[in-house]
């Protein structure tokens, strides 16, 4: 049984006993929870990082049309879409609404992905699926369109560290994510597309070297015709104290026109593991991606 935990809690649990490829070497596996709630007032937004490999049980089928929750999986081994973490996170972890919990499927989740293909019809938005109560029969129902979470290179180009947005209308839920990281993904490509807004949710490793923006963008400084174009990492503010709520806020590395050294605009915010971040890639860089290190202890 899960417990509500007011702050996210981080552990690091041997690979073993989790389902990382041993193929990819061995790396350190992770157990987090953080809890994510609806803000009086706010969007509630929430970027969230997920482990290059993600362990989620395929609790339920959603395949039908309707996406109306029955009984049975409806993956294969391995394979994991949005409605599994969705189904994982709105029941507490175990796939069924039996009041063993206070605030089990209560209220609603949606997870979103940003489109940054060109050919796709929601090129230039955010896209996903949606969990709730049907308030007549007071079922769990799911909207929208389901996607994998694996990341499929043919639909989402960013791979591996492609991170997601979620949103909590109402509701509040202390979530567990479970993963590893992929010791031979070393770094974050972000294309840039002509026309498109350009917006890249990242998965921040949870054992990142990072502690910082500033050290983000300062190494990304180093990376010749990869942040020329100008880069932003933004964060959400659910915090209603915080002058900047309920607004994204970040930090951006830019080329100075007269001298072409990197500067630097916004205020350098802490790196928090569990927590997603979005890159928007405001112009084009010459190496027409940008690259972003990805080192870990």
């Amino acid at each position: 049984m899960r417990k509500n935990a007011r702050m996210a809690i981080f552990l690091v649990a041997a690979v073993g006993l989790l389902v990382a490829p041993l193929a990819f070497g061995s790396n350190m596996g992770f157990k987090l929870e953080r809890t994510m709630a609806a803000v009086p007032g706010g969007l509630s937004y929430y970027p969230v990082s997920l482990p290059f490999y993600r362990s989620v049980q395929d609790l339920w089928n959603t395949a039908a049309a309707g996406f109306t929750p029955t009984a049975g999986t409806d993956n294969g081994v391995g394979e994991m879409w949005s409605d599994d973490l969705l189904a994982d996170w709105w029941t507490n972890g175990d796939g069924t609404c039996d009041g063993s919990f206070p605030s089990e499927c209560q209220g609603s989740i949606t997870i979103l992905r940003f489109i940054n293909l060109s050919a796709d019809p929601g090129f230039n938005t955010w896209k996903g699926q949606t969990i709730a109560k049907n308030p007549i029969t007071n079922n769990p129902v799911m909207s929208g369109v389901r996607f994998d979470v694996v990341n499929d290179p043919a639909t989402d180009p960013d791979g591996p560290g492609q991170g997601f947005l979620v949103t909590i209308p109402n509701g509040s839920f202390p979530v567990i994510i479970v993963g590893s990281e992929n010791p031979d993904v070393t770094t974050y490509v972000m294309p840039f597309v002509a026309g498109g807004l350009n917006k890249h949710p990242y998965s921040h490793l949870y054992h990142s070297t990072y502690v910082t923006s500033q050290d983000l963008l300062t190494d990304l400084a180093t990376a010749t015709g990869s942040w020329e174009g100008g880069v932003s990492i933004l964060d959400f503010i659910n915090d209603s104290a915080d002058p900047a709520f309920n607004t994204w806020k970040g930090q951006t590395i830019a080329k100075n026109p007269i001298t072409g050294n990197p500067t630097y605009s916004g205020t350098p915010f802490n790196l928090v593991p569990g927590n997603g971040y979005v890159f928007v890639l405001n112009g084009a860089p010459p190496a027409g991606s940008t690259t972003i290190s990805l080192p870990h202890y």
